[in-house]
């Protein structure tokens, strides 16, 4: 794959996590429990009896840091370094500096798809038309983890800080940026920390959050590029306003207690979108097991 220098300028200063491995796993889980038993089955045939969305949720943050050989959680083999050209899949920089529009995402997502909502738009449509088991795993590990990351605001602005990656904050005497605080917001616990924090305490706060969504309104018409203008338009309004007053210091709870509602309200509709999308590339008549095909003789007897 050939990558021009601008390219791999983009690459190394482009901001990659989001919500931390917590929000991650909580959308997929929420996801796979709205499928269809058509979906479900059919996911079962794919990723394997017992297997989860959650499990391959983090594939893609944890792929741009492995060279060589890579296993997304026992499921889909990678080769080569294909990590550090995805970068650009995770985020869309829509300026900051005025309100972003769905006419005008293009603008911000350099050499046709190399931004988070059109690389959506293209792993879901992989989704429908792959023709192998491990093209659907790979499609999946991506979809999962990128309709999470379009949904975190600070994944979908930029005022000439990488998303907020170069805005140095100090929160509860710990020393982040801007961005990684969101990405922090999901639970009290820091990033490093997430992956052993129990999820069920989340799941419940989510289910009752979607419980008293719209979610046909949620998932009509263009909801990809919309939620990317979403996530553009708390950045710009409540996120860096809230910056600039606090003069770089949220270093209590309160911030936490104030922001938290739209962290878990961008979480719950980023697992009813991806739902919505996993139904309609995994629903269907579920694919016979082996075990459940008619053998030679059983097939011959039917025709008599």
């Amino acid at each position: 794959m050939r990558i021009s220098f601008a390219l791999l300028l983009l690459l190394a200063a482009a901001p990659v996590r989001a919500w931390g491995p917590l929000g991650h796993r909580v959308v997929a889980a929420l996801a796979q429990e709205r499928l269809s038993p058509q979906a479900q089955a059919n996911l079962a045939e794919i990723l394997g009896p017992g297997r989860t969305l959650a499990e391959i949720s983090n594939c893609a943050d944890n792929l741009l840091y492995v060279r060589g050989e890579f296993v997304c959680a026992g499921l889909v083999k990678m080769t080569g370094d294909i990590g550090k050209h995805t970068q650009p899949w995770h985020f869309i920089n829509l300026p900051a500096s005025s309100p972003a529009k769905v006419s005008r995402l293009m603008r911000s997502c350099p050499y046709g798809q190399h931004c988070v909502s059109e690389q959506v738009k293209l792993f879901a449509s992989r989704l429908k038309t792959a023709s192998s088991d491990h093209e659907k795993r790979f499609s999946l590990m991506f979809l999962v983890h990128l309709v999470a990351d379009e949904h975190q605001p600070m994944h979908a602005v930029d005022a000439g800080d990488r998303g907020g990656n170069a805005k140095p904050i100090n929160f509860l005497g710990c020393e982040k940026t801007l961005h990684s605080l969101w990405d922090d917001l999901v639970a009290k616990e820091n990033w490093k920390e997430q992956a052993s924090v129990d999820p069920e305490p989340l799941l419940a706060a989510l289910r009752s959050g979607i419980s008293g969504f719209d979610t046909v309104a949620l998932t009509a018409g263009d909801f990809i590029d919309r939620a990317a203008v979403e996530s553009h338009g708390i950045a710009r309004e409540v996120i860096y306003p809230s910056y600039a007053s606090e003069i770089a210091c949220p270093n209590s709870q309160d911030y936490q207690r104030r922001m938290q509602p739209i962290v878990h309200q961008r979480l719950g509709q980023a697992a009813v979108r991806l739902a919505a999308l996993l139904e309609a590339g995994l629903a269907g008549s579920p694919r016979p097991s082996a075990a459940s095909l008619p053998s030679a003789e059983q097939a011959a007897s039917a025709l008599r």
